[in-house]
Protein backbone atom coordinates (compact mmCIF):
# COMPACT_ATOMS: atom_id res chain seq x y z
CA UNK A 1 0.00 0.00 0.00
CA UNK A 2 3.01 2.45 0.73
CA UNK A 3 4.48 1.41 -2.69
CA UNK A 4 0.68 2.57 -4.51
CA UNK A 5 0.58 5.70 -2.26
CA UNK A 6 4.36 7.00 -3.29
CA UNK A 7 3.49 6.32 -6.72
CA UNK A 8 0.25 7.81 -6.61
CA UNK A 9 1.68 11.20 -4.90
CA UNK A 10 4.52 10.85 -7.92
CA UNK A 11 2.51 10.50 -10.81
CA UNK A 12 0.35 13.65 -9.55
CA UNK A 13 3.19 15.51 -9.04
CA UNK A 14 4.38 15.04 -12.67
CA UNK A 15 1.13 16.23 -13.85
CA UNK A 16 1.16 19.14 -12.01
CA UNK A 17 4.63 20.22 -13.19
CA UNK A 18 3.69 19.45 -16.70
CA UNK A 19 1.12 21.49 -16.46
CA UNK A 20 2.91 24.21 -15.08
CA UNK A 21 5.52 23.61 -17.53
CA UNK A 22 2.76 23.63 -20.55
CA UNK A 23 2.10 27.27 -19.28
CA UNK A 24 -1.81 26.41 -18.36
CA UNK A 25 -1.00 26.95 -14.56
CA UNK A 26 1.08 29.93 -15.29
CA UNK A 27 -1.32 31.66 -17.70
CA UNK A 28 -3.46 31.64 -14.89
CA UNK A 29 -0.80 32.48 -12.33
CA UNK A 30 0.19 35.73 -13.91
CA UNK A 31 -3.48 36.88 -14.99
CA UNK A 32 -3.35 37.76 -10.80
CA UNK A 33 -5.14 35.17 -9.51
CA UNK A 34 -3.53 33.50 -6.37
CA UNK A 35 -6.25 32.20 -5.22
CA UNK A 36 -5.73 29.06 -7.22
CA UNK A 37 -2.39 28.35 -5.20
CA UNK A 38 -4.52 28.75 -1.89
CA UNK A 39 -3.22 25.74 -0.96
CA UNK A 40 0.68 25.72 -2.02
CA UNK A 41 1.90 28.60 -0.31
Amino acid sequence: FLGAAIGAITFSGSVIAFGKLSGKYKFRLFQGAPVQFAGQH
